[in-house]
């Protein structure tokens, strides 16, 4: 059991890697799909902590993911089976992309591609960022919450880290205060 589930964790992530196209957030959406809906290695609850602590570890959130998941199922070796899954197709396009860059960096064709794709990674995310949205646990301070970040992202220039921090602070303080009163 142990082997075919690292088989299919490293196959899995594997495609993932291969087949999505910009990275870290653009293959959540994928990664969701296939560990709780197709594979059903985890709950949609246990993808959500794992999508929050994956955010808040240093690295690609995606690759982060992949290593959290292979470790909850099958240990150290499940981890390095999973990153190693989501990480070499990546290594291998871009070893073979350095090889041909200069032929193919002046093709318009090309640019126009690398854009359209762009525009439907930010839907998928978008969608992806829905769904959740419909399955957390929300109070009445989580939409104004969202909505301040919301503002600060797109209206100011503090950084993302910041935001977050900011943001956890406020829902400490909430929550601190809530089960005192």
């Amino acid at each position: 059991m142990k082997y075919k589930t690292l088989y299919t964790l490293f196959t899995t992530f594997f495609k993932i890697g291969l087949l999505t196209f910009g990275g870290g957030y653009s293959m959540l959406p994928f990664i969701e799909k296939e560990m709780t809906e197709k594979n059903k290695f985890i709950t949609q609850d246990e993808l959500l902590d794992i999508f929050s602590i994956s955010e808040c570890t240093p690295g690609p959130v995606s690759i982060n993911c992949a290593t959290f998941i292979g470790y909850k199922l099958c240990g150290f070796i499940g981890a390095i089976i999973s990153t190693l899954g989501i990480v070499l197709p990546s290594f291998i396009i871009i070893l073979l992309i350095s090889f041909f860059l200069d032929f193919f960096k002046n093709f318009q064709i090309i640019s126009s591609f690398l854009s359209g794709i762009k525009i439907g990674v930010i839907v998928m995310l978008l969608f992806t960022v829905l769904k959740m949205n419909k399955k957390s646990q929300k109070n009445k301070y989580y939409y104004p919450i969202v909505l301040m970040v919301l503002i600060l992202c797109s209206f100011t220039s503090i950084s993302s880290i910041t935001i977050l921090i900011i943001s956890i602070v406020i829902n400490v303080l909430i929550l601190t205060f809530r089960r005192k009163f």
